[in-house]
C-alpha cells in the first residue's frame, strides 16, 4: 500500500509542478528540480519520520487525482511522468543520502524534493556557472517488488488497462493468433502488462515461453532433419546427433512423423551400412550321437556284443584284449608317445550283432517373419528350412520299420507357439502326412521368436501329459531338433526372459534323457562363441560381471538384429542344446542406453556360466547345402535295424586324444607294428610275445590322422588272433609255428597349451571315444581304452593394466589384470577346460595392505573376491598384484608364482573461471554464474597417464558462495562480489579438495575491470558491478518572462530493456541564454537507455528535439544527450501563490502526503 500511495503523491506532485510553469513568478520554478521517480523506484530512508513541504497551487480544495487523459490546462499540456511514480526496486550507488526536510518552497527558494533517482550533479559547461546545487536526497534501497502506476502517462491517449489486454491476450484461444498478438504489443502495452506483477502475469508467461520454446525447437529440429539427411558418413550424423541429450532427441523423434522417420532411418541405414562389414558366419554340421535311450515300456530290444566262436559259439567279452600306456613322458617338454596294443584270443570268428532303437523326434521351427529373409540356395530361409525338413522327414521314414518304429511331432513358434502335429508314425503315411503340415506353412512367415513357448510344447510332447507310447518298442531315443533364425523375444530385442524359459525346458528335457539339438542360421552364427570377445566397444572376458558394449546404428544392416546381440544368440542356443546340459539360464543381463530408434547402445553383461559338455550339439548354417547336411548327419544318429559285422580287417582301433593333447606329427610319424606272439606262459597263463623289436613287422600306411583322431586299420583280428598251439601262418604258409599276432601303435603326442594351463593327472585321451570298432562307420566301439595320465609343467601369464579413473570413481580391481597365457602367438582364455586342473589365485595389495583376492576354482570361467573386489583411490596410486596357479591334484608339478605392478592414475578437474559482470542490483541466476566456467580439463594428477577413462566425463554440479558463505544463486548485487565454489558430482560427492582452478579476467567488451583486474586472492572469480554515467545537457536560447525568473525542464530516463524509469530536471534563469548546462546521473545500471524531454509550458524544442534513444550506459560506457529550447512567446498569466504539501516517511509506509497546508 505504501507503494501505491508514494506513486500517487510523486504522480501530483508532478503534475502540479508542471501547473506552475505556466503561472508567473510562480513558487514552482523549481518545485521538481531534483525529482525522480518510477513505477519501480524505491526511496531509502533513515528509519524514523521526516516531512517536506512543496509549493502547490492554491485552488482552494483538497488536491485530487488528475482524471487520465486530461491535461491541466485546455491550452496548454501538463508536462507529468509518463507512467505513475512509483518505488524503485533497485537503484545506483551514488545516491543522496538524506531525507527531504520540511521546507516552504517559493520561486526563489526552492525546496528539497524526494528523489528516488541516482545522484544529480548539475555540470555547466566552461562558459557558464551553475546557478544552484541540487538538494540532497535519500539513499535508494529495494524494495520487496515493482508496483504499477495508477497515474496515465502525459498523454492525449487513455491509460492502459493492464488486467484488460492480459484478459483480451489469454482469450485468443488459437496459439499462432496468441504469438502474433504478443509480439505486436507496443512498448506502452507491455509496460502496462509488465506493471500487473509476477503474479497476475505467471499463466501469461508461461503460455508465452512454452509456445516459444515450442516454436524454436520445431525450426531447431527443421534445421537438423535437413543437416542429417544431407550427411554423408555415418561419423558425421553422429557429431551431429551428440550434441542433443536423449531428452530432446526424444522429442526430436515423436516432431519427425512417421513420413520422415522412415525416410531419415532409411538414410541412416545406408550410410551405417557404408561403414559396416557383414559378421562371419561359422558353419558346423556334424551332429553328435544320441543320448542313450530311455524306457517307456516293458522290455528292452537292445542286443548285447557278442563274440562268437567258428561254431556260433560265444567266446566272451575277454576275447578281445586291448591297453595303452604312455612311454617317454617329459613334462617339461610336454612330448611323449601313446603305445596302444590290442589281440583276440583262440580260433574265433568275432561278429556283433545289434538291434537298432526307435526314435520320438519334435520339431521346434522357426515361424517368425525373419525366416522371409533371403538365404543362399533357396529363395528364402523359409524355403530352405522346408526343404531341408521334408528330405529329413524322408529319411526317417527309409528307416522305419517293426523294431524302429519312429515317430515325430512338429511344433512351430512366432509370436506365440502351437502343436501342428501330434506324435505320428514314421511310415509311408505318417510320412505324407508331416510332408502336407511343412508345405501348407507359409512362404513368409510373420511373428516375433518366442523360442520359450516353443519349447515349452515340445518338453511337454516328450515329457509331459501329451507323451504317449503303447507299443513294444519301449526303450526309445528322445530327441529335440530346435531350429531358428533370430534371437529369443516376443518382439524385437533379445529378450533374456524368452531365453531363460526356453533354456529352462531344455533343460527339463536333458535331465529326462532327451537329446537336444539346436540349429541357428542367421548371420554371424558361431558354434564356438559364448560372449563378445572382440570387435566391441567394450569387449568381455567371458567373466562373470565382465561386459561387452556396441553403440548400434541403424538397422543393423548386414545382420538380423543388433551386433551385440550375434554373441548373445550364439551363447543361446549353446546353452539350449546338450552341449551345456546343466544350463539353466542364458546368464546374461541386457540392457540399452540411449533413445533407441535409430541409435543406441547395447550392453551386456554376464551373470552366471556353466561347464561345456560337448561340442557337437549346436549347429550351423549359412546356406542350403550345409542346412541339408545338418539334418543328414542327425539322420545318421538314427538306427534302422538288426546287423552283422565280424571284427577283422575292416575293423579300426581308433585314438582320439583328450582336448589337451594332439598328435606330435603327421600320419607317417605313427607307428605300427605286427607283434609275434610266442604263446602262452604257462606258469602265469598269459600270452607273451617278442620283445625284439626287430622281429616286429611294419605295416606301412595303415594309419591316418584327423586332427586329434588316429585311425588304424588293415590288422585282421579273425586271421591273427593269439592262440595256444601253434598254426600255419596264414601270412606265410611255410610258417607252421605260428602263434598269431597283437597290433602295436606308437602315437608320438604333445601337450596343445592352446587348450590347458598345465597340472597334475590330465587324461591324455578321450576314453569314451577311442576304442576297437567293428567298422569305421560303427558309432559306438566294442571296447574302449583306458587313458594315461600326464603331469603336464604350468604354462600361463598375465599382464598388469594401467587403469584411468575420474576421481571418487571406483576402481574395479579385476580390471588392473588380466591372464595372458598364449600359444603359438594366440591367446589362450580362462574358459573352464584350460583351467580344470588348476586354482589360478590373484591377490591385490596396495602398500603391504591386501585389498582383495580373486580365485578361479578348477573347471570355473569366473573366479569370485574374498574382502574387497574395488577401490576407491583420490591419488595416482601403485598396486602389485600376485598370482599363483596351483594343481589341483597330487604330483610332480608344483606352483607357478609371479608378481607385477599396476597403476591407476586418477584424473582431475582442472576449472578455468573468468570474471563477469552484470547490471547494478541484478539476480545472479545459476546459469549466469556456471557460464562463467570457461573451460573444464582432466587431467591426471601425476601427469603420466597414457590415456583419459574410458566413457563420459562426469557431470560436475556447483555451488556459488560468497565470503561469508551464503548461497549466491538468486541474489541481487550492488557492489563487487568474489564466488567460492564448491565441485561435486550429481551423487552429492564434493571434488573441491580434488580440484583445481584456473582465473581469467572479463575481456569481454563492456567489462568494468579491464587489464587492473586480479584475481580474487582466496577465490575463484569476481562478479563485477556494471554501472555507468547518463549526462543530460540544455541549452536555452531565449527565456519566457512570462513564465517567472527561473524556469525547470523535466526529462524522463528510461531503461530500454527492464522499462525502469527515472527522472531528471535542469533550471534557467534569465541570465544563462545560450549556455550549455548539466546534470549527470552517475552509476545507473548497464543498458540502453531513451532521455525524452517533457513538455515545459512556454517553450519549445529547437527542431522538435524531445527524445534521444539507444544511449549505452555500463560496463566502461558512459552516454550524453543534448537538448535545446527557445521561448515561444506563450503569454498564459500564471498565479504567485503557493502552499506547501506536506509529505511523511517511515520504513513502513514510505512517502504518503498528507495534507494541503492551512
Amino acid at each position: 500500500m505504501k507503494h501505491k500511495m508514494w506513486s500517487r503523491l510523486l504522480s501530483m506532485a508532478l503534475a502540479v509542478m508542471m501547473i506552475a510553469s505556466i503561472v508567473p513568478n510562480s513558487a514552482f520554478a523549481e518545485a521538481g528540480s531534483e525529482l525522480a521517480a518510477s513505477s519501480q523506484v524505491v526511496t531509502e530512508m533513515v528509519e524514523g519520520t521526516e516531512e517536506v513541504t512543496q509549493a502547490e497551487e492554491t485552488t482552494g480544495e483538497e488536491p485530487a487525482e488528475q482524471p487520465a487523459g486530461e491535461t491541466a490546462s485546455d491550452e496548454e499540456p501538463v508536462a507529468e511522468p509518463s507512467t505513475e511514480p512509483a518505488v524503485e526496486s533497485e537503484q545506483p550507488t551514488t545516491e543522496p543520502t538524506q531525507a527531504p526536510a520540511e521546507t516552504a518552497v517559493s520561486s526563489e527558494q526552492p525546496s528539497a524534493e524526494p528523489s528516488a533517482a541516482p545522484e544529480a550533479t548539475e555540470t555547466p559547461n566552461a562558459s557558464a556557472q551553475p546557478s544552484e546545487t541540487p538538494a540532497a536526497s535519500a539513499t535508494p534501497a529495494p524494495s520487496e517488488s515493482p508496483v504499477p502506476s495508477e497515474t496515465p502517462a502525459p498523454s492525449e491517449e487513455p491509460a492502459i488497462d493492464g488486467q484488460a489486454l492480459l484478459d483480451e491476450l489469454m482469450a485468443i484461444e488459437d496459439d499462432e493468433a496468441f504469438l502474433k498478438a504478443v509480439s505486436e504489443l507496443t512498448e506502452e502495452q507491455t509496460a502496462a502488462l509488465e506493471a500487473l506483477g509476477e503474479e497476475a502475469l505467471a499463466e501469461y508467461t508461461l503460455r508465452v515461453e512454452s509456445l516459444t520454446a515450442a516454436q524454436q525447437q520445431e525450426e531447431k529440429f527443421t534445421e537438423l532433419y535437413e543437416k542429417l539427411m544431407a550427411a554423408e558418413s555415418i561419423q558425421e550424423i553422429e557429431e551431429l546427433l551428440n550434441d542433443y541429450s536423449d531428452e530432446e532427441l526424444n522429442s526430436f523423434v515423436d516432431f519427425l512423423g512417421e513420413a520422415r522417420y522412415t525416410e531419415l532411418t532409411g538414410y541412416i541405414t545406408a550410410k551405417a551400412a557404408e561403414d559396416q562389414e557383414a559378421p562371419v558366419s561359422k558353419v558346423f554340421t556334424d551332429a553328435g550321437p544320441l543320448m542313450p535311450a530311455v524306457s517307456v515300456g516293458r522290455r528292452s530290444l537292445r542286443a548285447a556284443a557278442n563274440f562268437l566262436n567258428a561254431d556260433g559259439g560265444n567266446a566272451g567279452e575277454d576275447a578281445l584284449k586291448i591297453s595303452k600306456t604312455l612311454e617317454g613322458w617329459n613334462k617339461d617338454t610336454g612330448t611323449g608317445t601313446l603305445v596302444l596294443e590290442a589281440y583276440s584270443i583262440g580260433e574265433y570268428k568275432t561278429e556283433i550283432i545289434e538291434k537298432a532303437v526307435p526314435v520320438d523326434i519334435v520339431l521346434v521351427l522357426d515361424q517368425s517373419g525373419s525366416m522371409g529373409d533371403s538365404f543362399q540356395g533357396a529363395s528364402n530361409r523359409q524355403a530352405a528350412m522346408k526343404e531341408a525338413v521334408n528330405n529329413f522327414i524322408t529319411k526317417v521314414s527309409e528307416k522305419y520299420g517293426e523294431e524302429s518304429d519312429h515317430r515325430m511331432a512338429i511344433v512351430e513358434f512366432g509370436s506365440s507357439s502351437n502343436v501342428l502335429a501330434n506324435w505320428t508314425e514314421m511310415d509311408v503315411q505318417g510320412a505324407e502326412s508331416l510332408h502336407g503340415v511343412i508345405n501348407s506353412l507359409p512362404n513368409r512367415p510373420s511373428g516375433a521368436t518366442n523360442i520359450g513357448s516353443g519349447m515349452q510344447n515340445a518338453e511337454n510332447l516328450l515329457i509331459g501329459d501329451s507323451y504317449k507310447y503303447t507299443g513294444e518298442n519301449s526303450k526309445r531315443h528322445k530327441v529335440a531338433i530346435v531350429f531358428t533364425d533370430g534371437v529369443p523375444t516376443t518382439s524385437n530385442d533379445f529378450d533374456t526372459g524368452v531365453a531363460n524359459a526356453a533354456i529352462q525346458s531344455a533343460y527339463n528335457m536333458k535331465n529326462a534323457g532327451v537329446t537336444v539339438y539346436s540349429i541357428g542360421i542367421f548371420t554371424g552364427v558361431n558354434s564356438e562363441q559364448l560372449f563378445g570377445s572382440s570387435g566391441f566397444d567394450t569387449n568381455s572376458d567371458g567373466s562373470i560381471g565382465s561386459k561387452w558394449i556396441k553403440d548400434t546404428w541403424g538397422f543393423f544392416p548386414g545382420t538380423d538384429f543388433p551386433e551385440a546381440d550375434i554373441p548373445a544368440a550364439n551363447r543361446f542356443l549353446n546353452y539350449l542344446s546338450n552341449n551345456y546340459k546343466t544350463a539353466t539360464n542364458v546368464g546374461l543381463y541386457r540392457d540399452t542406453e540411449g533413445w533407441g530408434i535409430f541409435h543406441y547402445k547395447v550392453v551386456y553383461e554376464i551373470t552366471e556360466n556353466f561347464e561345456r559338455d560337448s561340442d557337437k550339439y549346436y549347429l550351423t548354417a549359412d546356406d542350403q547345402t550345409s542346412l541339408n547336411q545338418i539334418f543328414e548327419t542327425i539322420k545318421d544318429e538314427i538306427g534302422s535295424g538288426s546287423t552283422s559285422v565280424t571284427l577283422d580287417e575292416e575293423s579300426v582301433v581308433r585314438d582320439v586324444m583328450s582336448p589337451y593333447f594332439t598328435v606330435n606329427g603327421t600320419k607317417d610319424d605313427v607307428q605300427v607294428y605286427a607283434v609275434p606272439s610266442t604263446g602262452k606262459d604257462p606258469e602265469s597263463g598269459e600270452f607273451q610275445f617278442n620283445d625284439d623289436a626287430g622281429t616286429w613287422i611294419l605295416l606301412p600306411d595303415a594309419a591316418e590322422v584327423t586332427g586329434k583322431v588316429v585311425d588304424v586299420s588293415g590288422f585282421d583280428f579273425s586271421n591273427r588272433y593269439v592262440a595256444e598251439e601253434p598254426r600255419e601262418n596264414p601270412q606265410n604258409p611255410s610258417d607252421k609255428g605260428y602263434y598269431g599276432e597283437k597290433l602295436r601303435i606308437e602315437i608320438p603326442i604333445k601337450v596343445d597349451y592352446s587348450k590347458t594351463f598345465g597340472g597334475n593327472q590330465i587324461p591324455t585321451n578321450d576314453e569314451s571315444r577311442s576304442g576297437v570298432y567293428m567298422t569305421k562307420d560303427t558309432a559306438v566301439p566294442e571296447k574302449t581304452f583306458t587313458s594315461p595320465k600326464a603331469d603336464v609343467a604350468i604354462n600361463y601369464d598375465f599382464i598388469t593394466k594401467d587403469s584411468s579413473i575420474y576421481v571418487g570413481n571406483e576402481q574395479n580391481l579385476k580390471d588392473l589384470f588380466q591372464h595372458n597365457a598364449t600359444h603359438n602367438g594366440s591367446a589362450v582364455p580362462v574358459d573352464g577346460d584350460t583351467n580344470k586342473y588348476v586354482t589360478i589365485r590373484y591377490e591385490v595389495f596396495k602398500g603391504n595392505d591386501l585389498l582383495g583376492t580373486y580365485t578361479i576354482k578348477p573347471g570355473q570361467q569366473t573366479g569370485n573376491w574374498t574382502d574387497a573386489a574395488k577401490d576407491i583411490p583420490f591419488d595416482c596410486t601403485q598396486y602389485t598384484i600376485k598370482c599363483e596357479v596351483t594343481p589341483k591334484d597330487l604330483g610332480t608339478v608344483e606352483s607357478w608364482n609371479q608378481e607385477k605392478g599396476s597403476k591407476v592414475h586418477v584424473f582431475v578437474p582442472t576449472i578455468t573461471w573468468k570474471d563477469g559482470t552484470i547490471g547494478y542490483n541484478d539476480t545472479l541466476s545459476e546459469k549466469f554464474l556456471k557460464s562463467r566456467a570457461v573451460t573444464v580439463q582432466w587431467n591426471d594428477a601425476s601427469a603420466d597417464a597414457g590415456e583419459k577413462p574410458s566413457g563420459f566425463e562426469p557431470i560436475l554440479e556447483y555451488t556459488f558462495n560468497d565470503k561469508s558463505g551464503n548461497p549466491l544463486v538468486n541474489t541481487n548485487i550492488t557492489s563487487d562480489v568474489d564466488v567460492c565454489v564448491k565441485v561435486s558430482y550429481e551423487s552429492g560427492l564434493d571434488i573441491t579438495e580434488y580440484t583445481s582452478f584456473g582465473w581469467q579476467k572479463d575481456n569481454d567488451e563492456g567489462n568494468v575491470c579491464g587489464d587492473s583486474c586480479t584475481k580474487p586472492d582466496g577465490f575463484q572469480f569476481r562478479i563485477h558491478v556494471g554501472t555507468g554515467d547518463l549526462t543530460i545537457s540544455k541549452i536555452l536560447t531565449s527565456f519566457n518572462a512570462s513564465k517567472g525568473e527561473k524556469v525547470t525542464f523535466l526529462f524522463e530516463v528510461k531503461n530500454e530493456a527492464t522499462g525502469k524509469v527515472y527522472y531528471q530536471s535542469i533550471s534557467f534563469d534569465s541570465t544563462e541564454l545560450n549556455v550549455e548546462k548539466s546534470k549527470t546521473i552517475k552509476g545507473l545500471p548497464a543498458g540502453k537507455y531513451v532521455v525524452t524531454e517533457l513538455v515545459t509550458n512556454g517553450y519549445e524544442a529547437t527542431g522538435g528535439k524531445t527524445s534521444v534513444s539507444n544511449l549505452e550506459v555500463g560496463r566502461g560506457k558512459d552516454a550524453k544527450a543534448i537538448f535545446e529550447n527557445y521561448s515561444n512567446g506563450d503569454k498564459v498569466p500564471g498565479d504567485n501563490e503557493y502552499v506547501n504539501n506536506q509529505f511523511t516517511y517511515t520504513k513502513d509506509t514510505g512517502w504518503t502526503w498528507t495534507k494541503a497546508a492551512e
